[in-house]
């Protein structure tokens, strides 16, 4: 089951989610909604999925014969994408929610601390930050024979020191923005409707914007967290016990667990079209 899942459903969720994270990036930069700093946030957000995205795919080829995962040079350059990619889609998602924080709840600082230029350099310099920090993926993996095959792993000598990483990884992409995102999930939540009963004025597209949020934060929640636990609890069970071997059940929850993370770098542009019409508005002008 597993098997047949991974060979047939990851190639949709890598295809389905890079077409639509192309729509979306063509939307944010493209049509009015690119004046809006939250639209700088979601664009970065729909390269950083799409390059994920085509790791996975690029990565699942192997199945259908194509070994360029496996191969020299491509394998470094892969396994350091992926690092990258998905602690900029992760950290985008943390500043979006930030920012969103300050537009509703802070509205006369808004204007000032909200604006698509301070997003730009924001994007820039998390991209840039992230470039630095993981570029150990470049030295610290390589090719090794496996079972007669070419196979793209990490170096036996820094198997000690890329836990390690994995542990601090773990800890700036899964437990820190979480905290961040479910402190602000219920304020953003109380303040949306709060200020929607209160002010007539209140921008409607900031209104719609702000729930759309909601919807993405969720999403993210949702799909990130129990395939991090899973892998912090097959971790932990390897360092108690080095000869653990995890069971036929487990390793199918956390394939299943897997197929769920990897939507969530899939289906913003279905929760953009769901959760709100300004950009559905915004894609229909920009395509008719």
């Amino acid at each position: 089951i597993v098997h047949i899942m991974d060979l047939y459903l990851v190639p949709v969720i890598a295809v389905v989610g890079i077409l639509g994270n192309i729509v979306s990036f063509m939307v944010f930069v493209a049509t009015y909604l690119k004046h809006m700093s939250s639209s700088v946030y979601l664009a970065g957000l729909a390269v950083s999925d799409s390059v994920f995205l085509f790791v996975v795919l690029i990565s699942w080829s192997n199945n259908i014969g194509n070994r360029t995962y496996h191969q020299h040079g491509w394998c470094h350059l892969f396994v350091y994408l992926a690092y990258v990619s998905s602690f900029l889609s992760v950290w985008f998602v943390v500043c979006f929610t930030v920012e969103r924080h300050i537009a509703v709840c802070f509205p006369l600082r808004r204007q000032k601390w909200c604006t698509a230029c301070r997003a730009r350099v924001l994007v820039v310099s998390i991209s840039g930050l992230a470039l630095m920090l993981y570029m150990f993926a470049l030295w610290m993996t390589e090719v090794i024979d496996y079972y007669g095959g070419p196979f793209c792993s990490v170096k036996p000598k820094y198997y000690q020191v890329v836990a390690a990483i994995n542990i601090a990884d773990t800890l700036s992409t899964l437990i820190l923005p979480t905290v961040v995102i479910t402190v602000y999930h219920p304020t953003r939540s109380l303040s949306v409707y709060g200020r929607y009963v209160q002010s007539s004025s209140y921008n409607r597209l900031q209104m719609k914007v702000t729930k759309m949020l909601l919807i993405i934060s969720t999403a993210f929640l949702i799909c990130n967290i129990p395939s991090h636990v899973i892998r912090v609890y097959a971790f932990s069970m390897s360092l108690i016990d080095p000869a653990y071997t995890p069971s036929h059940r487990f390793v199918l929850v956390q394939k299943l667990m897997q197929f769920v993370y990897y939507c969530n770098f899939s289906i913003n542009f279905i929760l953009y079209n769901l959760s709100g019409k300004a950009f559905r508005r915004a894609m229909f002008r920009l395509f008719r």
